[in-house]
């Protein structure tokens, strides 16, 4: 549905319905209906609310008054013509062996369509990530699990399980393919979605030395892998600094040559103490690495050297402005190389205050019995490509 007012106005959204049909039923259907009680206290809602602003525009002779009532009345006039929408409303979705029938009636009339289930690419597990509002203004990013029925047309995309959470639901995932027959798919950023059981065409090759950023030690039989900025970063970093000290400098020199002399040196006074600082306080003793031997493979987070109350005022900083951290949700601490089925790429989706987003990249090492998550900064993607080409070379070998 393109236009954004019926889309704002559509009481049928998939992820608003949240199904949660069972692979294992004799058959898979789905009926929904908004419930009643809801959008009779929309319709009452918004009637109340109108015939306060109609009594207040008709009784008070005041131009700021009756623009404040009508500003309360717009709100009113779009919960009752979102009650009436679902009062109207039903969807029904049912899958057959050989095709998918979906049914929607609405105040508008009815849409009927149906779509080959050999249509269908597979079955594809992604994750999504919205905007939830929590106790106050505090504001969290809510995980949402989807199993759908992946297919080139999006208007024919059909979600067959919603969840809440941070752990895939990947037995349920599987169950569903087998069920339709079709493959099981995973989000991958750079490929696109995949088969999760498919098996590799050609072996894994040596992606060659490591892209700028990305740093590759050895510490007796670990290989340690972390990703940081690269050396166009750390060449201008120090020129931005020593271009705000100059800056400073050039504008106290047409005051007065000793106040440009003073004001770069205080400059300069002023970014070595906050290196100092944040190095002492701030600065963790060696960045997040990804680390691997020949048996096993984990994610190394080392502690912050934060002192604690350090880490609370920032906390509570963060609350303030909405800024937000990617929340990092590891479901196992380490996995055998053995175990490994499958390492792609996705990206996590980090909220902000404003309603927007940036799309972070993210590492997933999965097995079955969960996974490992390595987060990059957005102008990382292409370096985690490289880490993903090597670990899949270098597990391949065992």
């Amino acid at each position: 549905m393109a236009n954004p007012l019926r889309r704002l106005f559509d009481p049928g959204d998939w992820l608003a319905v949240k199904p949660q049909l069972d692979p294992l039923a004799i058959r898979l259907t789905l009926e929904h209906r908004p419930a009643p009680d809801e959008y009779k206290l929309r319709i009452s809602v918004g009637l109340l609310v109108m015939g306060v602003v109609a009594a207040v525009v008709y009784f008070v002779d005041d131009g700021f008054a009756r623009f404040v009532a009508c500003g309360f009345g717009f709100f009113g006039l779009l919960n009752l013509i979102y009650g009436v929408v679902q009062s109207r409303f039903e969807m029904s979705l049912a899958i057959t062996p050989d095709e998918v029938r979906v049914r929607k009636k609405t105040l508008f009339g009815q849409q009927d369509w149906r779509e080959p289930l050999s249509h269908y690419r597979g079955v594809l597990l992604r994750e999504s990530q919205l905007r939830n509002q929590s106790v106050g203004n505090i504001e969290t990013t809510r995980n949402y699990q989807i199993i759908e029925l992946a297919h080139d047309n999006p208007a024919r995309v059909i979600p067959l399980y919603v969840v809440i959470g941070a752990e895939p639901p990947s037995g349920v995932h599987k169950a569903f393919a087998e069920r339709l027959r079709l493959p099981a798919l995973a989000e991958d950023a750079a490929r696109g979605p995949v088969a999760v059981n498919a098996d590799r065409n050609e072996p894994a090759h040596d992606p060659g030395p490591p892209p700028s950023g990305v740093e590759l030690t050895r510490e007796g039989e670990t290989t340690r892998i972390s990703v940081g900025t690269g050396l166009l970063g750390r060449t201008l970093a120090p020129l931005f600094y020593l271009g705000m000290v100059l800056l400073f400098g050039f504008i106290g020199y047409q005051i007065e040559p000793l106040a440009g002399l003073a004001a770069a040196g205080m400059a300069a006074l002023l970014f070595v103490m906050t290196f100092g600082v944040a190095r002492v306080f701030g600065k963790e003793s060696r960045p997040a690495a990804i680390c691997l031997t020949s048996e096993r493979v984990w994610i190394d987070r080392p502690a912050s050297r934060v002192p604690a109350f350090i880490g609370t005022i920032r906390t509570a900083m963060q609350e303030t402005v909405g800024a937000e951290a990617p929340e990092l949700h590891p479901v196992v601490e380490s996995l055998p190389l053995r175990a490994v089925e499958r390492i792609r790429l996705d990206r996590y989706r980090s909220q902000n205050r404003e309603g927007g987003s940036t799309p972070l990249p993210r590492l997933l090492i999965e097995a079955e019995a969960g996974r490992l998550e390595f987060m990059a900064s957005q102008f990382d993607e292409g370096k985690l490509e490289w880490v993903r080409r090597y670990l899949e070379w270098r597990i391949g070998d065992y």
